[in-house]
């Protein structure tokens, strides 16, 4: 095993660390100078920026949630696909650390991002005025500077507007105000910063002192007996996050489903992420030969699951309300079936969904580390689309033509991302030292060398 564990600090040699260190510059100087670009735009269009902003943020928290509730299944499943993946993981789930100072600008901007929080749903929009003033201002469709006149979704069954309510909103809002507060919003995203925190900490953190127990019996327990409950915990924080942070964007819409989507959706480009730097670390040599072509595999049969499951649940979601066809809910697929979306719904049937299916059908492609290497970047990239459909529409987008900021907003804090994930990557060993699945794949190497020379 000394093999995988060299003499400096990390135990990945001095090539890899300095690839990784290289990197690790690199992309924060391109994230600075994304999020410098970025702040010179606040200077022009704050509104747009932030906009911009969020959904750079939410595309890159995707591996830090994800991460943390992939790590909670390798230890509940104790699957030996687990060992090559482990620490890729556990460096995306503790990039957790920098995405919650990043999240400032969203809660300093709140009120430019989303409806509910916008200063005409302020106190002084409630207030009553004898000449009707107040109610006339506030119920007047709102200007957005990307579409104009935002479009009214509230609609009775046979298409008739339905009357808003004294303070503005529609009459299926009213319910929704004591969630939609802002105090308690910002309570909630610190529970989520919290829970998610604490568990990718006890991940992190156990996964160390197993590292240097002389026995690793007892951190191996602990890591074990989180992972059931933790990953129930995790997927529900997960959800209640994603409708704060997605699915508020358009207070008046609900589906149950959405969390779930955007899960897997998460999920996916994680495996993808993980896949890209697996097969990177395997033409290395890094492994050294641990990385066989059924082990390959194995990665490649775990992200066309993840295909097939975002294809499963945005198909229900999107099968369920299209049937129902409710005034409260169609609206969202109607935005998102016009003015050139529906090419980009097209095109994440195609290439998120059909395209990757395809070729990850075929072993081959599986078990090469450059194709499972092409096919992840390709998922990865195609995601950045995927989130693009689900929140641009609802931040004011008409089409789908990208606004000026958006390329700046997803490499700066993309570009900090990288470098966080390259600092905790080479922080540690890039394979877990007493993994106890380590020690039975190193074994099973060993006699399958053994019988092969016999």
């Amino acid at each position: 095993m000394s093999r995988f564990f060299g003499p400096n600090g990390n135990g990945n040699g001095d090539g890899l660390s300095g690839r990784l260190e290289r990197i690790f510059r690199l992309s924060g100087l391109v994230g600075l100078v994304g999020l410098g670009l970025c702040l010179v735009g606040v200077l022009f269009d704050v509104q747009q920026v932030l906009r911009s902003y969020l959904m750079a943020y939410l595309f890159w928290l995707g591996p830090a949630i994800a991460g943390t509730m992939l790590l909670l299944l390798i230890h509940l499943a104790a699957g030996t696909w687990g060992v090559i993946t482990r620490r890729p993981l556990e460096a995306a789930a503790s990039t957790l650390v920098l995405m919650v100072p990043l999240y400032l600008p969203i809660a300093i901007g709140l009120g430019q991002i989303y409806p509910w929080a916008g200063a005409e749903h302020g106190s002084e929009a409630h207030a009553e005025r004898d000449d009707g003033e107040a109610v006339a201002e506030h119920s007047a469709e709102p200007e957005d500077e990307i579409g104009g006149v935002q479009p009214e979704y509230t609609l009775d069954p046979e298409g008739a507007a339905v009357a808003a309510t004294d303070d503005g909103h529609a009459a299926g809002f009213n319910h929704k105000e004591i969630w939609f507060n802002r105090a308690f919003f910002f309570g909630r995203a610190v529970g989520y910063f919290a829970i998610f925190g604490l568990l990718a900490l006890a991940m992190t953190r156990w996964s160390a002192e197993q590292d240097r127990a002389e026995n690793p019996w007892l951190p191996t327990r602990r890591l074990a007996a989180i992972s059931g409950p933790g990953l129930l915990l995790a997927f529900l924080t997960a959800t209640f996050l994603l409708f704060d942070w997605g699915m508020s964007l358009d207070p008046e819409w609900y589906s149950t489903l959405y969390g779930a989507m955007l899960i897997i959706g998460m999920g996916l480009q994680t495996f993808a992420l993980t896949n890209i730097v697996v097969t990177l670390l395997t033409d290395a040599g890094t492994f050294e030969g641990l990385v066989t072509p059924k082990r390959l595999r194995d990665l490649g049969n775990l992200m066309l699951a993840f295909v097939m499951l975002w294809a499963y649940t945005t198909y229900s979601q999107f099968l369920i309300i299209w049937s129902g066809d409710l005034s409260e809910e169609i609206p969202w697929y109607l935005e998102r079936s016009a003015h050139g979306w529906q090419y980009v719904a097209a095109f994440l049937v195609i290439f998120h969904f059909f395209l990757p299916f395809l070729v990850l059908l075929f072993r081959a492609n599986k078990e090469n580390t450059s194709r499972l290497r092409t096919i992840s970047a390709v998922i990865l990239g195609v995601h950045v689309v995927d989130v693009y459909w689900l929140l641009a529409p609802s931040l004011g987008y008409d089409s789908p033509v990208p606004h000026l900021f958006d390329l700046p907003a997803l490499i700066g804090v993309g570009g900090l991302w990288v470098a966080a994930y390259c600092f905790f990557l080479n922080a540690r060993p890039i394979l877990a030292k007493n993994e106890p699945k380590l020690v039975e794949l190193l074994a099973s190497d060993r006699a399958h060398a053994s019988h092969s020379r016999t």
